[in-house]
């Protein structure tokens, strides 16, 4: 697990620190921060926890013995799964990572001459002349990264040695997809494929003895579907395709919680227990923002200080990012306050988890369903073109509220509010009943 983090923050670091060198080739004139990005004292004890990153000392003594074949030898014979070394890059890094060129046309060239090109090369630093590793023009590609449509077909023609390089509409770069535009829409996209996948066997779970539990569901979709949603998070949080990934992390908090499609979004992570989807992307980029600013030597860090003028308006890069001054739990608590949803006043803290989470599944549903105000009852039923009527037995529209509060049928001693708290008459009421919210 330690490699694991170790592996996703490297991989966040060095994104984040090659598309500010895009940034950093506009025209515009660099404008400097004076006082730096303001921090704030978040509470979350996670957030205050500061590693420090001591700068390599270069020694070119340490590379005049080292010959081609010795270094092909050593990487052959370095083994997987080891650890990383002061350095923090993995064995498999140096074993697998190929090379990702970007050419950027200069102004006012001819596309057709590559001397005319400006290039980036998206390469760890390891691999320079004093190793003697040469590139493999089989894991190489280059893309061209700029805003004009007229020159989305362009290829470039570019060669190592004899060997043409392959041209890419949308690279792949530390498990991130780049496009000449730098949306990010393509990743995004197939990161939504992802989490559909893995939502199926959530929902697969909930029809099983051992996984319906919500508990059990909540503590697999944090494993399966959130970490695969916020890797490398930091990069594409403020991108405009990104409440593509909210649709099915919603999905995956109906799953746990049992609620139905037309429940307000707001409940969905309170009673699922898990953190705003936009929340936790905040606070993955305040982490990110506070490890680079306590690291001066960092590459990132200057580009964050002295940082580029926007150009666009639709870009919201991290150093653009206002991080409010209260804790993660406060922040929350508040947009719930103030969110206006149906029977908002049940819940006082969403960080607490709601009463019954422990229950079996079909009463865990039904609770939920009678909280939201949204489940199979006649009115809403008949809504979606499932009943002839929207009329309960006793006459009156048969909404959940109608159920719990007013029917003389079916009618709750001590309504919603008592309900809420699933106790045992709440149990055996919500077991008598003729039909399942």
């Amino acid at each position: 697990m330690r490699r694991m983090k170790m592996m996703r923050n490297l991989s966040t670091g060095l994104i984040l620190t090659t598309l500010s060198w895009f940034l950093m080739l506009s025209k515009a004139e660099p404008s400097t921060q004076a006082d730096g990005v303001p921090l704030h004292p978040w509470t979350f004890a996670s957030l205050q926890k500061n590693e420090s990153v001591q700068p390599l000392q270069d020694s070119p003594s340490l590379f005049d013995t080292f010959t081609k074949s010795e270094v092909d030898t050593a990487l052959k014979a370095v083994k997987n799964g080891k650890a990383a070394g002061a350095d923090g890059i993995l064995p498999e890094f140096l074993k697998n990572l190929g090379v990702k060129g970007i050419a950027i046309l200069k102004p006012g060239k001819a596309a057709n001459d590559a001397s005319n090109y400006r290039p980036v090369s998206l390469l760890s630093t390891v691999y320079n002349n004093n190793w003697y590793l040469t590139l493999n023009p089989n894991k190489t590609v280059a893309i061209a990264l700029h805003l004009n449509n007229r020159e989305a077909n362009r290829r470039l023609e570019l060669k190592i040695g004899d060997t043409p390089v392959a041209n890419s509409e949308c690279t792949r770069y530390l498990g991130i997809k780049i496009d000449r535009a730098l949306t990010l829409k393509d990743h995004i996209e197939a990161m939504k494929k992802k989490l559909k996948t893995r939502n199926n066997i959530i929902a697969k779970q909930t029809g099983t003895s051992w996984g319906s539990n919500a508990e059990v569901l909540r503590t697999s979709t944090l494993a399966l579907v959130y970490s695969v949603a916020e890797y490398c998070v930091p990069v594409w949080s403020r991108s405009a395709y990104c409440k593509k990934i909210d649709i099915e992390l919603n999905k995956s908090m109906r799953i746990i919680s049992g609620t139905v499609r037309t429940t307000q979004t707001q409940w969905l992570p309170v009673l699922s227990n898990i953190i705003p989807p936009e929340l936790r992307r905040l606070m993955k980029a305040y982490q990110e923002v506070t490890k680079v600013m306590n690291n001066p030597e960092l590459p990132l860090y200057n580009d964050i200080i002295s940082h580029p003028q926007k150009r666009l308006k639709s870009r919201h890069p991290i150093w653009d990012l206002t991080f409010p001054k209260e804790s993660i739990p406060e922040v929350w608590k508040n947009h719930w306050k103030h969110s206006g949803v149906q029977n908002s006043t049940l819940i006082t803290d969403p960080m607490m988890r709601v009463l019954g989470f422990n229950l079996p599944r079909h009463l865990w549903t039904a609770l939920n369903r009678a909280r939201t105000n949204q489940g199979r009852s006649k009115s809403l039923l008949y809504k979606w073109g499932m009943t002839n009527s929207p009329l309960c037995a006793c006459g009156a529209e048969q909404t959940i509220q109608h159920i719990i509060e007013e029917c003389p049928n079916t009618k709750f001693n001590g309504g919603i509010a008592r309900l809420h708290k699933a106790e045992e008459d709440a149990v055996t009421w919500i077991n008598n009943l003729e039909f399942r919210l």
